[in-house]
């Protein structure tokens, strides 16, 4: 797993050892183990949240990173911090958000605020790295004991290389599409073309017979974002046919109606289904450890 990440990391002039700023969940207990790993590898955790955000990422920058890795909606919560505050960021070579996804307008953002390029890495728990994106931008599949799949959008990964635990077609649970392109700067000639999140989150309902795919709210929020010159995070959530609730990140000045109605003529454009948008002030982080831009969470579909 190490080999596979150090062959990404080459690509972008970055190896393992290099200092690294882990933008990460923080445990006030965190085990030996944890503390052992984050040391040989020469990487320090910082929490942007809370009370003590400014100063974690003040920590972070006199650290003087030579890149920076760590969850999307915190990379970009880090980067909200620096323009507001005005702080001064040393020279990094580039910026890794993982876990979670990006928007395009907010990616862009990032590279502004850190002067570096913003490489996007999928992968998971069972198997680390799946893929990572090239110099040129395609998601490349990377490591070459994993095969991978998709099957009616579904991801299905099978690992050659374990012989103790046997994964054969495992569904990982993310919605993906793959396709061939003939780049090969980095791995194989097949990337993710798509990556859409978790299948539960794929839809929302109108009725138990009409739906859309929940993508076209990113597509909306971003559009607006870009047209709007703002940037926030945010999660949409279904809790009822044709009704969805957009929670935006405590302490942001978004204008409410202005991005409901937005979303709501986007919506109607895009798919012809007429929704009810409301816009709501909260902590995301109480909505899910993992940062998702659609959750589903009406009790049944019938």
């Amino acid at each position: 797993m190490l080999a596979v990440r150090n062959y990404c990391f080459n690509h972008h002039g970055i190896r393992l050892g290099d200092r690294e700023a882990r933008l990460w969940s923080f445990h006030s207990r965190q085990n030996s183990k944890e503390k052992i790993k984050d040391f040989m590898l020469n990487r320090k955790r910082f929490y942007p949240s809370g009370e003590s955000a400014k100063q974690q990422i003040e920590m972070m920058l006199c650290w003087k990173p030579k890149y920076i890795y760590g969850y999307t909606s915190l990379i970009l919560e880090a980067a909200q911090i620096i323009e507001r505050f005005g702080l001064k960021v040393p020279f990094v070579t580039c910026v890794i958000c993982t876990a979670e996804t990006i928007l395009p307008f907010q990616k862009k953002y990032i590279s502004d605020i850190f002067n570096a390029p913003v490489i996007e890495e999928y992968g998971c728990t069972e198997f680390d790295i799946v893929a990572f994106e090239c110099t040129e931008g395609h998601r490349h599949l990377v490591n070459p004991w994993l095969i991978v799949e998709e099957n009616y959008g579904r991801c299905l990964i099978t690992d050659m290389s374990r012989k103790s635990q046997l994964f054969t077609r495992y569904i990982v649970g993310d919605s993906i599409e793959l396709k061939e392109v003939e780049c090969s700067r980095l791995g194989d000639s097949t990337i993710i073309s798509k990556l859409e999140g978790r299948e539960v989150n794929r839809f929302a309902y109108i009725s138990s017979t009409k739906k859309f795919h929940s993508v076209e709210f990113s597509h909306a929020i971003n559009d607006y974002m870009e047209s709007h010159n703002i940037i926030f995070s945010f999660t949409v959530v279904q809790h009822d046919f044709s009704f969805f609730s957009i929670y935006v990140d405590k302490g942001l000045s978004v204008e409410k109606d202005g991005l409901c109605k937005y979303v709501e003529k986007i919506i109607l454009n895009k798919t012809g289904y007429v929704i009810k948008v409301d816009v709501d002030y909260i902590r995301l982080q109480n909505l899910s450890n993992k940062r998702s831009y659609f959750l589903q969470e009406m009790n049944a579909i019938q």
